[in-house]
């Protein structure tokens, strides 16, 4: 979408919000904490909301918080809305999880070929504990990469990478299609599951530096800035985030965060197809 012919965008982020309402509702009857996390904490910092052009809403959770999202929410979730994660929806392919608004479609070139239908969403991501052994966090950091990305290549047949030259594009495309059906052929998909769950654990004593292994790793964050948090404006709405929002935030993006992007580095998701509602599908 340019720009997104911005009152479709806007009404998408509205749809996000009200995903994101439902989920702080959840987990406040839950004791469940949670923080906006990522792009989203950014929006509500330097914009009391979303980022102009954000298309997402990510938030985190500790990994026991987002363990016990994951039971109570299997069930638990009001009509309308629903859980998928690697474990119970076939085809999905991330190690974190997603709350869809059901009814509503969000499709992108990699989800067109992510092997699952694709709703508008929100991303919640576990933070886990890193060894307190600097070899052993490396191994840790290293193996939860790498089983993530054959995830991706497991489920997807051929891989988009818009930001790479043609020629370039094709080549890699190409290779990525091979590796897909060499993965079908020689791995179960439970086995990457298991791998990628064996990559976290660890012998040594753990840290008080958390990351998320299950994407591209961000942090480390010291635990007590990811539990120190505060409610803050968002869309209206009060929103927990980290009360040290400026060390976050600098952690994740640098000193400049405070700064907007050139345009050319706006990214977003670029939607293919985008329906907002059950109705507007029929």
């Amino acid at each position: 979408m340019a720009e997104r012919e911005d009152g479709e965008l806007r009404k998408l982020q509205m749809v996000l919000l009200d995903i994101l309402k439902m989920l702080d509702r959840f987990c406040e009857e839950n004791g469940i904490t949670y923080f906006l996390d990522s792009g989203t904490a950014l929006g509500a910092v330097r914009h009391a909301g979303f980022i102009p052009w954000d298309d997402d809403v990510d938030v985190g959770m500790l990994r026991e918080d987002y363990d016990r999202f994951i039971e109570l929410a299997k069930e638990g979730l009001p009509e309308g809305y629903s859980l998928h994660q690697f474990d119970d929806t076939p085809g999905f392919a991330a190690m974190f999880a997603k709350i869809y608004k059901d009814g509503t479609v969000f499709e992108t070139e990699e989800s067109r070929s992510a092997g699952c239908p694709q709703c508008v969403f929100v991303d919640v991501f576990p933070y886990d504990a890193l060894s307190s052994d600097k070899q052993e966090r490396e191994r840790q950091l290293a193996c939860a990469n790498k089983w993530q990305k054959i995830s991706y290549l497991y489920h997807s047949a051929h891989v988009t990478i818009p930001s790479m030259p043609a020629a370039a594009r094709a080549v890699v495309g190409a290779g990525c299609h091979v590796v897909h059906f060499g993965l079908h052929a020689g791995l179960k998909r439970e086995s990457i599951r298991r791998k990628f769950d064996q990559a976290r654990v660890f012998s040594a004593s753990p840290s008080d530096e958390l990351s998320v292994l299950s994407y591209t790793a961000w942090g480390p964050f010291d635990r007590e800035l990811l539990t120190n948090l505060e409610r803050r404006s968002f869309e209206g709405c009060m929103f927990p985030c980290p009360a040290d929002f400026d060390c976050y935030l600098t952690t994740l993006y640098g000193p400049t965060w405070r700064e907007l992007p050139p345009p050319e580095q706006r990214r977003t998701h670029k939607p293919l197809r985008l329906v907002l509602s059950a109705a507007e599908e029929g």
